[in-house]
C-alpha cells in the first residue's frame, strides 16, 4: 500500500502594511473613472495645502534659533581658565571631595581645585612636563626637597630639612634627565620606605637608572622587588652597581625581565663578602649560558641563602653545571630549578653527597620521570643526600613503577621532612606504596599527593593527603593525622633483606712436583694433593 506524502503547507505571507485613507479610498473606486481622478487630486490628510514645489533650500539664518548659547570662558587675572559654575558641567565641591579624601592622605578638595605648584606632587606618577616645571623652580645647590615626610602632608608643601632627602632630589632631576616620569610612592616617607616595591610597574632601563641613584642613598631600603619591568642590560648594569655600593639590600627580586647575558654583572655582588641573601632570577631566559656564568661565581659567594631560576631554560648541561659549582658552595640552603628541561638527576645526587648546607630543593615541572625518582630513592635510603630535609619533584612524569623506589628512600632517610610528590600519575597503588615506606622512626612530618590519580573510597583518606578543591589545605604536620587516622597503612613495607656474603672462591695454586708433601690415592683414581706451608728447602 502506498502511503500518502503530506500536502506541502503554504508559507504565510507577511501582513500588508496599513495604507493611508487616501490610498484606501481610490483602491476602492473604478481606474479611470472620474470618482478615481477626484480621489487623486485630493490632499494627503495631516498635509494641509502644502506645495511641495516652493520648498527652497535652508539658508543659515533658520538654524540661529536652535543653536545652544556659545559657552564663554573666563580667564583670571593670570590667564588661567575657570570652570562655569553650572552645576551639571561642574558638580559642588563637596562631591568630588568626599570622593577624593583619603587617598594617599590628600585633605585637599577635588583636582579641579588644585593647582601645580614647585612645592606639591600630583596624586598619580608626575609627567616630565610637571617635573621640568618643579624641578625649574629649585635650584641646584639647594638642599630642599618638595616632600615632605609625613603622609598627612604629603602634596601640601612641606620640605626635608638639610641632608635628609634620602635621595629624592637626585632621583628627581635623573628622572628629568632620562626624560622618564618619576614614581611617587617611593618619594613618600623615604626615611621609612625598607621595601621598595615596584612589580609590573614597567619602568624600563632609564626608569631603573634613576632608581639606582635613590637606592645608593636611600639607607633605609633593605628588599627589592623588580619583577617584570622589561629591565636589560643598560638598567641592570645601574641597579648591581648601585647594592654593590649600598651594601644593605638583602633580598633581589627581579624575575621576568630581559636578564639575558647579564649574569657576569653580578660578580661584584655574589663576590666574597657580600651581604645578598635572597635572589629570584625567574623568567628571565637565561639557558645554558647564563647558568654557566652564574656557576662561575657561586663557588666563592658567602652569603647567599636562597637562590631561584625558575623558567630559564635550563637543559641538563647547565643543570650539571650548577651542581657541581654548588657542591663546593658552604652557604647556600634553598634552591628552585621549577620550569625547566632537568631531566638527570645524578649531578644533583652527586652535590647532595658533597654540600652539607642545602636543606630544600624544588624540582617542580622538569622531567626527570621515573628513573630520576628512582635515583633520588636510592640516595635517600644509602643517606648521601647531606642535610636535605625538603625535595618537591611535582609535575615529573612519575609514574607507579619509582614509587617502591622512593619508598625504600623514605624507611632509609634520617633527614627528609616534607616530600611534595603531587601532578605524578602514580594511582592508589602507589599512594599505599610511598606510605607504607613511613615508619615510626621516620622523620618525614608532611607529604602532598595531589592529582595522583588516587580514587575515593579507599583505605587512604584523601582529605589528609591528596585533598581535594573544597576540603582544608594540607596541614605541615599531616604525617601525624594519618598515624592516628590509618596506622594500619604506615610503615608496611618490609626491610630489605641482607644481601648473603658471596664465597669467594681461591683460585688453584700451581704445585712443583717437589712441594708435594702426601699423595693418596681416592677410589675414582684421581691423586689428592696435600700443600703444605712452606716448601722444602732445595738443594742448591
Amino acid at each position: 500500500s502506498l502511503v500518502e506524502s503530506p500536502k506541502p503547507v503554504a508559507a504565510k505571507r507577511p501582513p500588508k502594511p496599513q495604507q493611508s485613507p487616501k490610498v484606501q479610498r481610490r483602491a476602492s473606486l473604478p481606474r479611470n473613472s472620474a470618482a478615481h481622478e477626484e480621489a487623486e487630486a485630493a490632499p494627503e490628510e495631516g498635509l494641509g495645502n502644502f506645495d511641495f514645489l516652493s520648498l527652497q533650500p535652508p539658508t543659515p539664518d533658520c538654524f540661529e534659533s536652535a543653536r545652544p548659547p556659545p559657552l564663554k570662558l573666563n580667564l583670571d587675572s593670570e590667564g588661567q581658565l575657570e570652570r562655569p559654575k553650572s552645576d551639571k558641567l561642574c558638580p559642588k565641591p563637596g562631591a568630588l571631595a568626599k570622593q577624593h579624601a583619603g587617598r594617599n592622605g590628600i585633605k585637599s578638595g577635588p583636582p579641579s581645585q588644585r593647582t601645580w605648584e614647585p612645592g606639591q606632587h600630583a596624586n598619580k606618577t608626575a609627567t616630565p612636563s610637571r617635573v621640568r616645571q618643579s624641578l625649574e623652580n629649585i635650584p641646584p645647590e639647594s638642599p630642599l626637597s618638595p616632600i615632605t615626610p609625613d603622609k598627612q602632608e604629603a602634596f601640601g608643601g612641606g620640605y626635608f630639612q638639610a641632608g635628609t632627602d634620602h635621595g629624592v632630589n637626585d632621583y628627581l632631576r635623573v628622572c628629568y634627565e632620562m626624560r622618564t616620569a618619576p614614581i611617587t610612592k617611593i618619594t613618600q616617607n623615604p626615611e621609612t620606605l625598607q621595601v621598595l616595591d615596584l612589580v609590573h610597574r614597567g619602568v624600563g632601563n632609564r626608569g631603573t637608572v634613576a632608581l639606582a641613584t635613590y637606592i645608593r642613598q636611600n639607607k633605609a631600603i633593605e628588599s627589592v622587588y623588580l619583577e617584570d619591568n622589561n629591565i636589560g642590560k643598560e638598567g641592570a648594569k645601574e641597579l648591581f652597581a648601585a647594592i654593590k655600593d649600598a651594601r644593605r639590600i638583602t633580598e633581589l627580586y627581579i624575575g621576568s625581565n630581559n636578564l639575558n647575558g647579564c649574569m657576569p654583572m653580578l660578580t661584584p655582588i655574589l663576590a666574597h663578602g657580600g651581604v645578598l641573601q635572597c635572589l629570584d632570577l625567574s623568567g628571565n631566559r637565561l639557558g645554558d649560558p647564563g647558568i654557566e656564568a652564574l656557576a662561575r661565581i657561586l663557588p666563592d659567594n658567602d652569603s647567599l641563602l636562597n637562590l631561584k631560576i625558575d623558567s630559564n631554560q635550563m637543559t641538563d648541561h647547565g643543570f650539571s653545571v650548577l651542581c657541581e659549582s654548588l657542591g663546593r658552595n658552604e652557604w647556600l640552603e634553598e634552591l628552585s630549578l621549577c620550569w625547566n628541561s632537568v631531566r638527570n638527576v645524578e649531578p644533583l645526587v652527586a652535590c647532595l653527597g658533597k654540600n652539607q648546607t642545602l636543606t630544600v630543593v624544588d624540582l617542580t615541572w622538569n622531567k626527570i620521570g621515573s628513573a630520576g625518582c628512582k635515583a633520588l630513592g636510592k640516595a635517600l635510603a644509602a643517606n648521601k643526600t647531606g642535610n636535605l630535609r625538603g625535595i618537591n619533584v611535582s609535575h615529573n612524569d612519575i609514574g607507579s613503577d619509582a614509587c617502591e623506589s622512593m619508598a625504600r628512600g623514605l624507611q632509609g632517610t634520617k633527614q627528609l621532612e616534607v616530600l611534595k610528590f603531587s601532578g605524578n600519575m602514580i594511582g592508589q597503588e602507589g599512594a599505599l606504596m610511598l606510605l607504607s615506606g613511613i615508619g615510626s622512626d621516620c622523620p618525614l612530618k608532611q607529604i602532598e599527593m595531589n592529582g595522583c590519580g588516587i580514587r575515593n573510597g579507599g583505605e587512604l583518606p584523601l582529605q589528609l593527603a591528596a585533598p581535594s578543591k573544597d576540603d582544608p589545605p594540607i596541614q605541615p604536620n599531616n604525617i601525624d593525622l594519618l598515624r592516628q587516622v590509618c596506622p594500619q597503612l604506615l610503615g608496611t613495607l618490609p626491610l630489605p633483606e641482607k644481601p648473603k656474603p658471596k664465597l669467594v672462591k681461591k683460585p688453584k695454586a700451581w704445585v712443583r712436583p717437589e712441594w708435594i708433601g702426601n699423595m693418596q690415592k681416592t677410589p675414582k683414581g684421581a691423586k689428592r694433593v696435600t700443600m703444605i706451608d712452606k716448601p722444602p728447602m732445595l738443594p742448591k
